[in-house]
């Protein structure tokens, strides 16, 4: 073999293990691409999960219902899943210290078997557990369907959530001691004014005057159970009672049981969250039913700053509403709620001044 064709075979040789290595790349790179999402965050439309760069005293996510039964549960069973329900939102839930919502019916150990159709709930203790992974540290009682299973049923209730780490607070008949509680830097009242026995007006913004005298400090954070079922505007009665429970001493007010968002007001500098829809819930028979607002809070020495989170259920299992459906539900929400407020909710985010009483 002469020295030239030598050199040709050897230059052969290169070339073909070139054309080898970068045909392997590319595969590697189109396996790569299969196997593993790749998202570009520049292209990324989200919410920014973040309030601020600097660190809050505190930081609180609020959700509105939450059924676990009836067809709720039925997904469970299928999927084989407790933590069904909050597999898709579990993100957004564990970017706060803590999340608080609104639990609609018992945690009993022998939760009876009601028809499809029954407007009775009962949950069984299994899903206590998917609560606390999913970062609900605080639920109210207060509602229409946490005696459901009557009085031993609520205390069963609390004493299973209490197991998990969970604290609860309301009941649905009374405004007693039950009604209120201390985390951190909030206090936390819950009221049920769905029955014509429960609470009146007046002993209840006289239970928010007494615990704003005992605690001048703290953030003080009123949640009712109130209202007329799938009406997207509140009632002048829950207008009143929530200015009153303003003048009493109230920050915020947050409000459940209608399964669908109503407007937000903005009343003497505080903040006014009629109903928050449904959470976790089984009305799949209209899109209303089915949409819900988180409330996101972070509390500063000086101001609160509150986000929007827009959620969209699919078969009991909330995600986070993004793009042009979240631009058109706070648009919409926006004409619908304070004139004054309405650049801020299209924006998703609203700041509010507050100082601590010396």
């Amino acid at each position: 073999m002469t020295k030239g064709l030598f050199l040709k075979f050897i230059f052969l040789g290169v070339l073909l293990l070139g054309m080898f290595f970068a045909l392997g790349l590319l595969g590697y790179q189109g396996w790569q691409n299969s196997h593993f999402q790749v998202v570009n965050l520049d292209n990324f439309n989200a919410p920014n999960l973040s309030l601020s760069l600097s660190e809050p005293q505190s930081s609180v996510l609020f959700t509105g219902d939450m059924m676990l039964d009836r067809g709720v549960e039925y997904q469970i069973e299928k999927h084989g899943d407790w933590f069904y329900p909050f597999s898709e939102i579990k993100l957004l839930l564990n970017q706060a210290d803590m999340v608080i919502g609104n639990l609609e019916g018992p945690i009993v150990s022998q939760p009876p078997q009601f028809s499809d159709h029954s407007l009775r709930f009962a949950f069984s203790p299994n899903i206590t557990q998917s609560l606390a992974l999913a970062n609900f540290q605080l639920l109210s009682l207060a509602n229409n369907h946490t005696n459901n299973m009557g009085e031993e049923g609520w205390q069963e209730t609390k004493d299973y959530l209490q197991q998990a780490g969970i604290d609860s607070i309301g009941h649905p008949v009374k405004c007693d001691q039950s009604a209120s509680m201390a985390k951190g830097p909030f206090i936390f009242l819950a009221f049920n004014k769905t029955f014509p026995v429960n609470c009146s007006d007046e002993k209840i913004v006289q239970r928010v005057k007494e615990i704003r005298q005992d605690h001048p400090d703290k953030f003080l954070v009123v949640i009712f159970h109130w209202g007329h079922e799938y009406h997207l505007n509140s009632s002048t009665a829950q207008q009143s009672l929530a200015h009153e429970t303003v003048k009493a001493g109230a920050d915020l007010i947050l409000g459940s049981h209608p399964h669908v968002v109503q407007e937000i007001e903005e009343y003497q500098g505080h903040l006014i969250f009629y109903s928050l829809g449904n959470f976790i819930f089984d009305q799949y028979f209209s899109q209303e039913t089915q949409e819900g607002l988180v409330v996101g809070l972070k509390l500063y020495p000086q101001k609160v700053i509150y986000q929007l989170f827009v959620t969209q259920g699919n078969l009991s299992q909330p995600s986070v509403m993004l793009g042009q459906d979240r631009e058109n539900f706070l648009d919409n929400l926006a004409q619908r709620s304070a004139s004054s407020l309405s650049p801020n909710i299209k924006e998703g985010k609203i700041e509010v001044s507050f100082s601590k009483t010396e």
